[in-house]
């Protein structure tokens, strides 16, 4: 397969070494969140000073039942990333709404987006047919964990999704695994 660079979205925002480096690789969507603890006002500040530092990429948010709509609309984000079983929440606002779905859970045909994490378990010939069957955009989300999954990369998803995590101190954070991603779409 050719190899075409797709759009990127970095999920789980949470520290500015990865808001700095994923605005630096790019990526279309940056999706941050709360972190654990904060009270509602600490969440909101803390992602507000954090949403400053970063340009050139749409603003999405993880409201991960701390955040309501007049805090996404406050912090002037594009729209928000809700698991499943919390869309009926959100199904009134005026945001975009991209549903995230479990690895078995890909029955949802009414939304915009997903993200869609297939896991280990569900086979590279399923979440191709899954893709080219679905008229949905899937961010495909890619655990790093597979045999395969810079195989998936070549597969024809909407977009993928590259994950923020811990740091391992202060500003000091591992991104092998983002930078493979990267270097596979910059074979051309």
């Amino acid at each position: 397969m050719t190899h075409h660079h797709p759009k990127l979205l970095a999920d789980h925002i949470i520290h500015l070494t990865d808001a700095r480096y994923y605005a630096a690789a790019g990526v279309e969507k940056m999706v941050f969140e709360p972190l654990g603890g904060q009270t509602r006002e600490q969440a909101i500040m803390y992602i507000s000073a954090l949403v400053e530092w970063v340009e050139g990429t749409e603003i999405w948010l993880r409201p991960n039942g701390l955040l309501n709509e007049t805090d996404a609309v406050s912090l002037n984000v594009t729209g928000v990333v809700v698991p499943i079983h919390e869309i009926l929440a959100w199904s009134n606002n005026t945001l975009r709404v991209i549903v995230e779905i479990s690895a078995e859970g890909l029955q949802l045909q009414d939304s915009q987006e997903v993200l869609w994490n297939p896991g280990l378990s569900i086979p590279y010939e399923d979440i191709l047919n899954t893709i080219l069957n679905c008229s949905t955009k899937i961010w495909l989300s890619i655990d790093p964990d597979r045999a395969d999954s810079l195989s998936i990369l070549d597969l024809p998803a909407y977009g993928f999704v590259l994950q923020g995590t811990r740091e391992q101190a202060t500003g000091l954070k591992d991104y092998s695994w983002e930078e493979q991603i990267l270097e596979h779409f910059d074979k051309d």
